[in-house]
């Protein structure tokens, strides 16, 4: 077996295209301390991975999003700064399927939070509401 130096895989450096230009090099590491300018931009690269697996299963009938009011649009997430709302039909299969969503996000990206998530639902009890949540854990 082939003695490899370790140093070489500790720093990942990238670039990227902005507007078909390159930026300058920086380092890829496992977390971003908060404040830091390069948050957003990758919350952003983030979702739009979340967006790219949720939008087939939308199209397919997996994940049933809602209609707004007087033919409004049809939403199944909003994204706004750091969080993500998600906008479903009511049913235990849309929950159970969000749920394999996000789990599948988890495991991908690592982001999902699932002690600080909260569940409404609009037109139920409490207590069913509670019961559905516990099925995203």
């Amino acid at each position: 077996m082939a003695n490899v130096d370790s140093r070489v895989y500790e720093i990942i450096r990238v670039s990227m295209l902005v507007n078909g230009t390159p930026t300058k090099e920086f380092a890829v590491e496992k977390k971003v301390r908060q404040a830091d300018p390069r948050s957003p931009f990758l919350f952003v690269i983030d979702m739009e991975g979340l967006n790219v697996s949720l939008k087939p299963a939308c199209s397919k009938g997996i994940f049933r999003e809602v209609q707004l009011p007087n033919n409004g649009p049809i939403i199944s997430h909003i994204l706004y700064a750091d969080d993500v709302l998600f906008l479903g039909e009511w049913s235990k299969g849309n929950i159970k399927n969000l749920a394999r969503i996000l789990r599948f996000f988890h495991v991908s990206y690592g982001k999902v939070n699932f002690n600080t998530s909260r569940v409404f639902g609009v037109g139920t009890t409490l207590e069913e509401t509670s019961r559905w949540a516990r099925s995203l854990l």
